[in-house]
């Protein structure tokens, strides 16, 4: 079963709750009571560096891998080997990115999400996988997402509030995916139209980069 802890609350062999944890960032830390927030941000610390402590230095290096989904599903192999580093002798993975064409419904992305999830518990660290998507204009690597303006088209609108709703509305169908990580917005001031990709960027102005920057943060995170 599940253990109701924070990081600095869990013992060894508990799962984390990142349900509670959350739940309590949301509450405290943008508190006005600075001592709150601090007393929080410490503990949580604190819980952070003794979990690091029981990591070993191929788990920590692991920590900062990036598996692709269709290497950690496709493998055919226990997807748990593919997390602790016996698998093609990786180091594990502390993130999962599903990338590429994934030619798949949100729930069914849901349900791989689910299985990546399952066996992260059944390691014996349990820490919790960042599950990643590029989602940039919405969840549009999924069948049948709303697939949302680019950032150019939402900078020369200019309207923050409706770049707001578009974060909104991608982390929603990001969430209905099973996923807790939107790789967006971009931030990048594009100057150049020779570089392929500048309908990223929300126009070559800073201050105006910096302002729909904000909101579309504010909408994921809502």
């Amino acid at each position: 079963g599940t253990a109701s802890c924070g990081w600095s609350s869990c013992s060894r062999s508990a799962p984390l709750d990142w349900t509670q944890t959350l739940s309590e960032l949301k509450r405290h830390v943008p508190s006005l009571d600075p001592d709150v927030s601090r007393r929080f941000v410490d503990r949580e610390a604190a819980g952070v560096q003794a979990l690091l402590g029981r990591l070993s230095l191929r788990e920590r290096i692991g920590q900062m891998l990036q598996l692709d989904v269709n290497l950690a599903l496709a493998t055919g192999e226990d997807i748990t080997a593919v997390l602790d580093g016996s698998l093609d002798k990786s180091a594990g993975a502390g993130a999962v990115v599903f990338a590429g064409t994934l030619n798949a419904s949100a729930s069914s992305l849901a349900a791989r999400a689910r299985r990546l999830r399952e066996a992260a518990s059944r390691h014996p660290r349990r820490v919790p996988l960042l599950l990643g998507i590029d989602a940039v204009h919405g969840n549009a690597l999924a069948t049948n997402a709303t697939i949302l303006p680019h950032n150019i088209g939402l900078g020369a609108a200019d309207d923050e509030s409706l770049t707001a709703a578009a974060g909104a509305a991608t982390a929603t169908e990001v969430a209905a995916a099973g996923l807790n990580w939107a790789f967006g917005p971009c931030v990048a001031s594009p100057r150049d139209s020779r570089w392929g990709r500048t309908y990223e960027g929300f126009g070559a102005d800073e201050q105006l980069v910096s302002r729909h920057a904000a909101a579309a943060v504010t909408g994921l995170q809502a």
